[in-house]
């Protein structure tokens, strides 16, 4: 079960809902209780009004992954070699206009710089 927090948790449901949260202001937390070789996946898509955006993906394989999607920077699955190794864990990503930060459990797995341009050569 996976499920997204404002200022209180909030079970999603099912799979594929879109949730409208303003992450620019406020970091989103997950709750996941996925062990480590299920292969369970989430994803957390940032989709603005004009409806392009990048994405997030964290994948329990073993080792665990991650991938940053839909934007010029689509690295691939990357190893997750710093994930804490307790089962259940608090996702919380932070996104602001030059910046996009994944942590879980304290521990910082993901610090982007973000571009503001939409020149694909200044990116």
């Amino acid at each position: 079960e996976i499920v997204v927090t404002g200022s209180d948790w909030t079970a999603t449901g099912e799979q594929g809902v879109n949730i409208k949260y303003d992450i620019d202001t406020n970091p989103l937390q997950i709750l996941t209780d996925s062990v480590v070789g299920s292969e369970d996946l989430f994803r957390v898509g940032f989709l603005p009004e004009d409806g392009s955006g990048g994405a997030v993906f964290v994948k329990f394989t073993d080792p665990p992954q991650y991938s940053i999607g839909y934007c010029i920077f689509n690295n691939g699955w990357v190893t997750i070699t710093n994930m804490p190794v307790e089962d259940t864990r608090v996702w919380t990503i932070t996104k602001t206009a030059t910046s996009l930060t994944l942590v879980c459990n304290g521990v910082e797995i993901i610090q982007l710089s973000l571009s503001t341009s939409t020149d694909v050569e200044k990116r």
